[in-house]
């Protein structure tokens, strides 16, 4: 399966428009039985690059995939690198050139990339000072 970078940036939109620091699973059912292997897969990438953690401070795996089986009541947040990657997904200048230049990545290119984007934009505006 491909990475799709609008449904990442659609999964990160609820912890960033939502009003608490922990949200529970549940809010994302609605996506999970739309699509149970595209939200599944798109999950784990968030996890497997620690986006995303538990109130206990561990991976948040919630997901039982030999039975499709999801726990629910899960609290969950956004972690720091979530939120300066989100900055990088919610800037068009950056997605537009990214998707232009690559249409197969991986998700550790992906936020490499989208770290050094965001460090040359800060590099740009404090020179510019």
């Amino acid at each position: 399966m491909k990475i799709d970078i609008d449904y990442i940036k659609l999964i990160l939109d609820e912890f960033i428009y939502g009003n608490e620091n922990y949200i529970e699973n549940d809010r994302f059912e609605s996506m999970i039985y739309d699509d149970f292997e595209k939200f599944s897969f798109h999950w784990d990438l968030l996890c497997d690059q620690s986006l995303l953690v538990a109130s206990n401070n561990t991976t948040v795996r919630f997901i039982d995939y030999g039975n499709k089986n999801v726990t629910y009541g899960i609290l969950i947040r956004l972690h720091n690198n979530g939120h300066t990657f989100y900055s990088a997904l919610n800037d068009e200048n950056f997605i537009n050139k990214f998707k232009k230049s690559t249409t197969h990545f991986s998700m550790s290119i992906l936020m490499k990339s989208a770290s050094e984007y965001l460090e040359n934009n800060v590099s740009s505006f404090i020179n510019s000072l």
